[in-house]
């Protein structure tokens, strides 16, 4: 697998737990692969402004953004005490704590959903501005 992760003696184990795993780990990865999308996606649709910072389009990004670093974070958590379990139970396992931790995209994601909540303020008092003569 990448980043030199050996789960062949897992695999030898029990090939269920293997594909639970594995599962965890995809999961994983294409959330990321989505996380990066949705940043392209939003640099190539130009929709940051600086005119007018504070917009539905930015905003809804930045929650978007949020959802998919909890997804990551929470997937990653799973994975890694689903791994510890099987360690307990006699499987041996190469060391998963290289593909990244579950703790920093939990923290990541909390930071979005605040900045989220910011341009939701942000964007009212903007839309208020405008009707103020």
């Amino acid at each position: 697998m990448w980043q030199q992760v050996d789960l062949a003696a897992l695999f030898q184990y029990d090939r269920g737990h293997f594909f639970v795993e594995i599962l965890l780990l995809s999961i994983v990865a294409v959330v990321k692969a989505w996380l990066f999308y949705l940043i392209v996606k939003l640099l190539y649709d130009k929709k940051l402004s600086m005119e007018q910072p504070f917009n539905n389009g930015v905003r809804n990004f930045i929650f978007k953004i949020a959802y998919a670093a909890f997804l990551i974070g929470l997937f990653s958590m799973w994975g890694l005490n689903y791994a510890g379990w099987l360690v307990n139970k006699g499987a041996h396992i190469a060391d998963l704590k290289a593909l990244g931790g579950g703790d920093t995209w939990l923290f990541i994601s909390v930071a979005l959903f605040v900045i989220a909540q910011v341009f939701k303020k942000g964007i009212e008092m903007q839309t208020e501005n405008e009707l103020t003569i």
